[in-house]
This record gives structure tokens, C-alpha cells and sequence, in this order.
């Protein structure tokens, strides 16, 4: 069931043990009053293998039910499955699996006992191939397709025998919100490496009850473009200095990069699509139902340079109601780095808060 597709051209925090505070604050003063420490690693910063955004379209299917719980209600809809990885410190190819299973703690689908459906095949122990995301010849991604049905039914009567009973199961359907979860873990090294090199992530795929009555199924919010404007030496980059202008989609290599001066500033903005946002119902504690507009997070990453946020978007500000900004300021790297010149990868991941996700890649080439 395991598909490749092609694409057109955070963990949990620890404290540290008390022995070992005085070395790190040691080493961080070291590396404020010196030069033995140039740049720390970020998350948005991409050196290695990463998994930078999971998504399934359909991100969620109503169940149509209203009340109850019966194996042949359980919907015969198909369900991809993708993942946007990245690369960029090897070439090579990737070897990728897919397992879908009842929602755990740690989101790992490694539990023996129980049900863990592989979705891209039994062969090589269930690991599918993909080619090297940024040298090989087309850009493609690590994808499989679930069957709803055939899924949901194994997982379900795996879940009433550890409850004791399909009606246990309802009864955490409708403890979870009227919804049943299926957890969708990825697993992915590189293709000559082995287990111990694997990354993993994970999704959950919705299905949800008909309540309230106006209850719809979330969609993925469709990314249109991304536009930037040059905050810097805009006499090296494509345009006017403060003249918005859309980047090319596509990974470096496969279009025609935008080529700025090491230190350039680039404003980049995203568009989603109208409706992207969509507006949705629940029912409150008290039995009441209440509407939602969705908000969109922008979550940015890059091969080289810095990024002013991370993070952008999310929910309007909670004391001021005013909207969060959604652009975020991308830093080239120095002349240093750059060297003889320099192709820089960006990706953009786009999130609603209900699990659907859109992305896209574009590219710039920074030169002396």
C-alpha cells in the first residue's frame, strides 16, 4: 500500500541533574565571552535527516452513526498518508514504514501485545524506498494508503479485547469527543543504515461522530504561495527593495533559485487559500454547542541563515483579540558560509488546530 508522490516543481523538556549544571553553565559562559562557540543548533535549522511535517488526506472522516457503535458503520474510505522529509547532510536513499495503530502514550506503535498494522508492505520487514529527497531526480515524498475499513476494524476489535468489550470502546469514542483516533507512525534511516538509526513521528487520523448534528470533516488548509519581500540589498535580489514578489515552489535544483547577498533579509509571507480556515462545531461541557474559526500555524525551516520566528500565526491574542503575525524575517548566512556561492532550501509547514496540515519547499541561492 506504500505509494511515493511526487510534489509539483516538540520533545518533551528535562531538567538536568544538579552535577551537571556547573560544566554546562561553565561551557555557556565559555562561549559567551570567547570565540570557541559560533551557533548553536535550532530546530529550525535543518542539518540531518528530519521529519518535517506528517499529513493525511483525508485528515478526518465522519462516521455516520448518531448513536451506538457497530463494526459495519465504520467507512470504506481510503486514507493517504504522507510525510515531508528532508536530508540534506548524505546522499542517499531512505528506507520509510508506515504502521498504524490504537493511539499510545508515547505515540510509538511498539506495543507486542497489541495490533500494529503496517502499511507499506511486509517486504524487507515492511520498509519502503524513497529516493534521496534533495539529489534524486524528482522530488517525491513517503507516502502509503490505509484502509479505513479494513483498519479501523482490526484496531477496534484489538481495543474491545483489551477493554473487555466493543462497548468500552464507545465509551472512550465518546470520552475522547465523539472520536475515534488512529495513531500513524512513520519510521525512516537511511537505507544502509540500521534500526538504531531510525527517526521516528507520528499523526493521528480522525474519525469522528455526526455530533453535534452540524459536525463537518476537517480538510487540509491549502497553501497557494508564498510571497517575500527584501528587507536588504535589494539591489542583489529579484526586485525593488520593500517590492513583494512570490518564490518559486520547488527544491533547490528543480527551479530557478532567488539569489541574494549573504546577510539579505527576506520577509517571506504565506497565502493559504480562501477557505482555509474553516468553521467548526463542538459541544461544551454544559451541553451547549459552540462555533470556531480555525487558526493557522506557520512553522519555518531552512538549511543555512536564521529565521526572526520560528514559529508564526496561531490564536488571536487572548486580553487584545488582535491576530498574531504570520510572516516571519529569514536571515542569509554570512559570506563566510557562503563562501563561492550557496543554494539554501526553505520549507514552510501550515497547521490548522484540528490535525490538518498543507507545505511547501522553495529555494535561494546566496552569492559573494
Amino acid at each position: 500500500m506504500n505509494r511515493l508522490r511526487k510534489r509539483p516543481s516538540p520533545p518533551a523538556s528535562r531538567v538536568r541533574p544538579p552535577a551537571r549544571v556547573a560544566p554546562a553553565l561553565a561551557l555557556l559562559l565559555l562561549c559567551l565571552g570567547s570565540t570557541a562557540c559560533t551557533e548553536f543548533e535550532v530546530a529550525s535549522i535543518v542539518l540531518d535527516l528530519r521529519i518535517l511535517g506528517m499529513k493525511t488526506s483525508p485528515p478526518e472522516v465522519i462516521i455516520p452513526v448518531e448513536a451506538g457503535f457497530d463494526l459495519g458503520d465504520l467507512p470504506d474510505v481510503d486514507v493517504e498518508v504522507c510525510a515531508l522529509v528532508a536530508d540534506p547532510g548524505a546522499t542517499r536513499e531512505l528506507a520509510y514504514r508506515f504502521t498504524a495503530c490504537w493511539p499510545t502514550q508515547y505515540q510509538r506503535c511498539d506495543e507486542p501485545e497489541r495490533e500494529n498494522v503496517v502499511l507499506t508492505g511486509t517486504a524487507n520487514g515492511g520498509f519502503a524506498t524513497l529516493p534521496d529527497p534533495e539529489g534524486g531526480d524528482e522530488a517525491l515524498e513517503a507516502c502509503a494508503t490505509m484502509s479505513s475499513r479494513e483498519v479501523l476494524t482490526l484496531l477496534v476489535l484489538d481495543q474491545a479485547e483489551a477493554g473487555g468489550s466493543l462497548e468500552s470502546v464507545a465509551a472512550d469514542i465518546l470520552a475522547n469527543g465523539n472520536t475515534l483516533d488512529v495513531q500513524l507512525e512513520l519510521a525512516i534511516r537511511g537505507a544502509d543504515q540500521d534500526a538504531s538509526a531510525l527517526q521516528y513521528g507520528s499523526k493521528l487520523m480522525r474519525y469522528g461522530l455526526p455530533v453535534p448534528e452540524s459536525r463537518t470533516a476537517n480538510e487540509n488548509p491549502l497553501l497557494e504561495q508564498l510571497t517575500a519581500t527584501l528587507d536588504a540589498d535589494g539591489e542583489d535580489g529579484p526586485g525593488e527593495e520593500g517590492e513583494p514578489f512570490a518564490m518559486p515552489e520547488g527544491r533547490c535544483g528543480d527551479v530557478e533559485p532567488v539569489v541574494l547577498a549573504p546577510r539579505a533579509v527576506l520577509t517571506l509571507e504565506p497565502q493559504a487559500v480562501e477557505d482555509a480556515r474553516q468553521d467548526y462545531t463542538v459541544v461544551s461541557f454544559s451541553g451547549d454547542v459552540d462555533e470556531f474559526t480555525e487558526y493557522l500555524v506557520y512553522t519555518w525551516y531552512a538549511t543555512y541563515g536564521s529565521w526572526e520566528r520560528e514559529q508564526s500565526g496561531g490564536p488571536n491574542d487572548f486580553v487584545s483579540d488582535n491576530e498574531p503575525p504570520t510572516d516571519s524575517a529569514w536571515t542569509a548566512p554570512s559570506a563566510a558560509v557562503v563562501g563561492d556561492g550557496l543554494e539554501v532550501d526553505l520549507w514552510l509547514v501550515q497547521r490548522d488546530e484540528r490535525g490538518g496540515q498543507d507545505w511547501l519547499r522553495t529555494c535561494v541561492r546566496v552569492e559573494p
